[in-house]
């Protein structure tokens, strides 16, 4: 069973030829009540086997998948249950020695049983793709297959990566920091361990039990937009992997539910009689001695909705959280929120000083055309995403032939420069005829910096008074519209 956002209780799972499929249930019947009382009732009252928990959350999911498991010796059950557009109905249900639907309810059902500890692919979206299965394998073969797809992911331009962390059961928190640091920068604190004492009745930290992310040379961090999947499943060094990524906000977390919400400092005591116990002995904490993970866990910023929908394509075997991860990723982070403000315009000075060193917003954004494409009057958008407000260049250029043919060309041009919705003047704009394999070339330009974060619109609208020939080809009057979206990240 499963239960969905709004509260209903649904078989999630229907053995072929077992008792419920012989009571004539289908697959999102909503299950009322079990052996006469309300079902929600049943799940409440429920201890699973695998307690305790840290989060309501994930101890609920437990309850639904050991309620309606009984001893042989009961014989049934009385269910009753309401197929989609069909009456109520009450079956006696045989109880029956099966594993199957216990099996379907796993944290981790459909993963293989041996797997690399770190596996990469290049999803069909574009994007990168990364399953992180442990923390707790080899280290040197973590950071190997870690470094080679990262590094495949810079030499080939991914857009952006997305990082699968729903079936790790933890490991190494050193390994998992470590690991997380390639998407910074810096240096940065990013925990500690905070331990009992007895003499004072408080809870201390030693400085040099500090966690820090140490990022490795600059070719092998990579600073494209990330997304970092999250589940039931997800405990220990997972979670410090994950909780790292939240740091600055560098990455979107994307899930159903949150991880597991158990945050290490895990200590092994032998036992008499070759049996070990293993518990908690320090309160993992953030850089400022906060409690960050227990009974808390990491929460999806993105959270993918659990109706009867989603429930049946998951059944069907899609991935609804993926598909929402790679969606979190085409529309940026800041889409939608509006700036402070523009992003300064450097002075026609030093625009031209900066022209021959700073990238175009072209060279930047997402989206590549050919020539055919502003062949004839119509919009061209570009979107750009930018992880810091580094300067860019804002260029318009038009050419000719020769320089007789642009002067009569642009005696038929007008141009218009609007940033957040203001015009910029021309005259604040730096330009120049410059020649370019074999044409002559006139730009209008400016370097735009200082970005404020939110998602900013800039066009340059070419008018083509009457048609005009460059000298290759006629062009048509109209608006030649060069519109950019850029989102500005922090």
């Amino acid at each position: 069973m499963r239960a969905t956002d709004d509260g209903r209780i649904i078989a999630n799972f229907i053995l072929s030829g077992g008792p419920a499929a012989q009571a004539g249930m289908k697959w999102g019947a909503e299950i009322l009540s079990v052996d006469g009382k309300p079902t929600a009732e049943v799940v409440d009252a429920n201890v699973p086997w695998s307690s305790p928990f840290s989060l309501e959350s994930i101890k609920r999911l437990q309850q639904l998948r050991y309620a309606i498991r009984f001893p042989m010796a009961k014989g049934q059950v009385e269910v009753t249950f309401k197929n989609p557009d069909e009456p109520e109905k009450t079956a006696a249900l045989d109880v029956v020695g099966e594993r199957q639907s216990f099996n379907f309810g796993s944290f981790y059902y459909g993963q293989p049983a041996v797997s690399l500890p770190v596996e990469y692919d290049l999803l069909p979206s574009g994007y990168g793709y990364l399953q992180v299965n442990s923390f707790a394998d080899n280290d040197v073969l973590s950071i190997q297959v870690w470094e080679r797809a990262l590094q495949y992911f810079n030499e080939n331009e991914v857009p952006g990566v997305i990082i699968d962390m729903r079936y790790n059961g933890g490991g190494s928190g050193w390994l998992a920091d470590q690991m997380a640091a390639y998407f910074f920068e810096e240096e940065i604190v990013v925990g500690n361990t905070a331990r009992y004492s007895k003499d004072t009745g408080e809870f201390y930290m030693d400085p040099g039990d500090e966690a820090r992310m140490i990022p490795p040379r600059p070719a092998l961090q990579y600073h494209g937009p990330v997304a970092v999947l999250v589940g039931p499943a997800c405990a220990s060094a997972c979670e410090f992997f994950s909780y790292a990524m939240t740091v600055n906000e560098r990455a979107t977390i994307v899930g159903q539910y949150p991880s597991v919400g158990a945050g290490g400092s895990v200590e092994q005591f032998v036992m008499p009689e070759g049996i070990y116990t293993q518990m908690t002995i320090g309160r993992a904490v953030d850089a400022e001695g906060n409690i960050h993970l227990e009974g808390k866990g990491v929460v999806p910023a993105v959270k993918v909705p659990v109706t009867v929908e989603t429930l049946q394509r998951q059944a069907n075997g899609e991935d609804v959280i993926l598909e929402a991860a790679e969606k979190a990723l085409s529309e940026p982070k800041n889409a939608g929120v509006e700036p402070s403000g523009p992003p300064t315009i450097a002075s026609a000075e030093e625009a031209a000083q900066l022209l021959s060193t700073t990238e175009q917003l072209e060279a930047r954004a997402r989206e590549q055309y050919d020539a055919s494409d502003f062949a004839k009057p119509g919009t061209v958008a570009y979107s750009v995403v930018l992880n810091k407000p580094e300067p860019l260049i804002w260029l318009y250029a038009w050419c000719a032939t020769t320089q007789d043919v642009l002067e009569e060309n642009f005696n038929n041009i007008e141009l218009k420069f609007v940033l957040d919705g203001e015009e910029v003047p021309l005259s604040q704009l730096a330009t120049g005829d410059v020649p370019n394999n074999g044409q002559q070339c006139r730009i209008y330009f400016t370097a735009l910096s200082d970005w404020p974060a939110g998602e900013h619109h800039l066009s340059t609208t070419a008018t083509f008074t009457k048609s005009i020939n460059d000298g290759t080809a006629d062009y048509e009057a109209g608006d030649y519209v060069l519109d950019y979206t850029v989102y500005v990240q922090e």
